[in-house]
């Protein structure tokens, strides 16, 4: 798992919401698209949540770069502003899903894993 935000009180936030959804996970974290990235590429985690909104290399760019390393991850975009007012580029990315952060759970990031699978199957 990798946990990528530029605010460390909510990596930190998602390392407990992590644990608490994969007791057995791994957490990783990174501050930045850019660092996320090469996160991804030394750790290659199974699921990556990723913030949209940072510094530099955004969530959506870096998460393109994060699916081209591990095509097979899930990785999804996390942010605080809802959905519906999102830059398209959000929704244009390759993604696996949108979660607003007011609405990030552990049943909402186990849907998002359950989802994931079976499309891995198919």
């Amino acid at each position: 798992m990798l946990a990528v935000d530029d605010q460390p009180c909510f990596r930190r936030a998602l390392r407990s919401l992590i644990q608490r959804t994969w007791p057995a996970s791994i957490v990783y974290e990174a501050e930045s698209g850019e660092a996320g990235v090469a996160s991804a590429r030394t750790y290659q985690p199974d699921v990556v949540l990723i913030d949209v909104q940072m510094p530099g290399v955004g969530g959506a760019c870096a998460a393109n770069e994060i699916k081209e390393l591990r095509p097979e991850a899930l990785v999804l975009l996390i942010s605080a502003t809802h959905p519906r007012d999102l830059r398209r580029e959000a929704f244009d990315s390759l993604a696996d899903g949108i979660v607003w952060k007011g609405e990030l759970c552990p049943n909402v990031l186990g849907e998002h894993w359950a989802t994931h699978g079976e499309r891995a199957r198919a």
